[in-house]
């Protein structure tokens, strides 16, 4: 059974946990009210990368067609579009695989991060230094909290002990 077949499935799905969510009662079961909002968000993005994938099958097909049954100029044009909607497809199949991995409960936790530089002397304060900067940026990029809970600057800058999370 392909992706694709399964789509009414989790669609159904998806609409069910929505009903559900909207249930006042299930409010004060907040731990199954959790769950089910991870689910719900997590079935939205892959429901929504299989639509999007049936929908370039769907140009795909077309434009096959269109091609078959065309000449000069617009083969071309028709080529471009079978190229790109083979690329979407492509990408929308990684997209979905990744969607489809089981979670770790662990991912949505805080972490707290160490870093020291120790038996390095200044060198060692410096890389410490350029590691915190490179966590920092990342947790910027993905929109992450981050806090600095101890710093420990050396003389030229850098970090004998820094903690973050």
């Amino acid at each position: 059974m392909s992706m694709l077949e399964r789509l009414p499935d989790l669609e159904r799905e998806h609409t069910e946990i929505e009903g559900s969510l909207a249930d006042p009662a299930m409010i004060s079961d907040q731990k199954r009210y959790a769950e089910l909002n991870r689910r719900y968000r997590d079935l939205g993005e892959l429901v929504s990368r299989l639509r999007d994938l049936g929908q370039a099958t769907e140009d795909l097909a077309a434009a096959r067609e269109m091609f078959t049954d065309s000449d000069g100029d617009d083969r071309e044009m028709l080529r471009d579009e079978i190229d790109t909607a083979e690329a979407a497809i492509e990408r929308l199949d990684e997209e979905i695989k990744v969607l489809l991995l089981p979670k770790d409960p662990n991912n949505d936790r805080n972490v707290i991060v160490e870093l020291r530089g120790a038996e390095g002397g200044e060198e060692a304060n410096l890389f410490a230094r350029d590691l915190f900067e490179m966590y920092r940026g990342f947790a910027t990029k993905q929109s992450w909290k981050f806090e600095i809970m101890d710093a420990q600057v050396s003389d030229l800058g850098g970090y004998s002990d820094v903690t973050f999370r």
